[in-house]
């Protein structure tokens, strides 16, 4: 039977993250009921941000400032983006409107034509590869691949954050490798997301459906991992965990989404960092002891951090101009603002 909804103002605690122990353990049981719950919780959520940032926003100099940064930057990209977009059906099928750069290299005429996609800051991007996989790509990640994709088998190199959705042939393997090499995936058909940005010391697979293998060549192993499973591969500590994970929540960015249930800030800051294509400095280290529950459905940057600062006393100032990527900087909120 269905557990009852619990009272609205036991929402409202667990999305500003104040709720007792008790009062969270029953809200995650009730979200884990169903699709459904959690579609309720986001469109409360979504409600709660969007009264408070009203209220908030515009109040302060930096949030002016960075929305007009935000917005320089933009139209700057555009320009640049829509001066080297092109799309050939031939290699690219189903684009679906977002901006990318590509590139085609071959060392001379006897060797593959290596193709390279590459998603622009901010900008989510979902295409088809040849085989009919689909590939959702975040914020600044690249996609290559070489022309001889798909004859014997089908192999892929990525940089940033992928969500593969992989077309099944069993006579082909699909083969994931990353940017540093130091971890490569091999599946038949099956659901997953891969994030491995150079500038992350993490590399992390979360399995939704189907299996798939993780070869580590640096450490000579592999792993076989199960649907709901998240892999990271911390590659500074040389550590590799495996964990149970809400594949709700991590897969959320692929829908223009964001959920953080309980999330230590140092992930939420790399999250942000990568779904709009900024850098975070932390100017105060007691940040990021902190933790954060909250949901972002299609909302600019300036509301996430107004909210933030509002639910979290969290202070902020931006840097950078339209000709560098915007940065961040995050500090604890100060009393003498009153």
């Amino acid at each position: 039977m269905d557990s009852p909804n619990p009272p609205l103002a036991a929402l409202l605690r667990y999305i500003r993250g104040i709720s007792s122990p008790k009062e969270k353990a029953v809200v995650d049981q009730w979200l884990d009921g169903s699709v459904e719950n959690r579609e309720i919780l986001d469109s409360i959520d979504l409600v709660y941000n969007t009264r408070l940032s009203r209220e908030r926003i515009g109040a302060r100099d930096s949030q002016a400032a960075l929305k007009r940064v935000l917005g320089r930057i933009r139209a700057n990209r555009t320009k640049k983006v829509l001066s080297k977009v092109c799309v050939a059906a031939s290699l690219v099928v189903g684009l679906t409107g977002s901006f990318f750069w590509i590139r085609e290299y071959a060392g001379n005429s006897s060797e593959p034509t290596v193709t390279t996609l590459t998603s622009a800051e901010g900008i989510r991007s979902r295409f088809f590869l040849p085989d009919g996989s689909e590939v959702c790509m975040n914020s600044g990640s690249t996609l290559s691949w070489s022309s001889d994709f798909g004859k014997d088998r089908r192999e892929v190199s990525v940089s940033g954050e992928v969500f593969f959705d992989v077309t099944h042939d069993g006579r082909k393997p699909f083969v994931v490798n990353t940017g540093d090499g130091k971890t490569r995936i091999t599946v038949l058909g099956t659901e997953f997301n891969l994030s491995a940005y150079p500038d992350d010391s993490l590399v992390q697979t979360t399995l939704v459906s189907g299996s798939i293998r993780m070869d580590f060549p640096d450490r000579g192993f592999s792993i076989q991992v199960s649907p709901e499973e998240k892999i990271t591969y911390d590659l500074a500590a040389g550590k590799i965990t495996r964990e149970k994970t809400d594949t709700y929540s991590t897969m959320a960015w692929t829908e223009g989404k964001l959920v953080f249930r309980d999330t230590p800030m140092p992930e939420v800051f790399r999250q942000l960092s990568h779904f709009y294509g900024v850098d975070f400095g932390i100017a105060d280290p007691e940040v990021l002891s902190w933790s954060f529950t909250g949901t972002f459905r299609n909302v600019s940057l300036p509301q996430i951090l107004e909210y933030l600062r509002i639910s979290s006393d969290l202070s902020y100032r931006t840097e950078g101009n339209e000709e560098m990527k915007i940065r961040i900087i995050v500090s604890k909120e100060t009393a003498e603002r009153g």
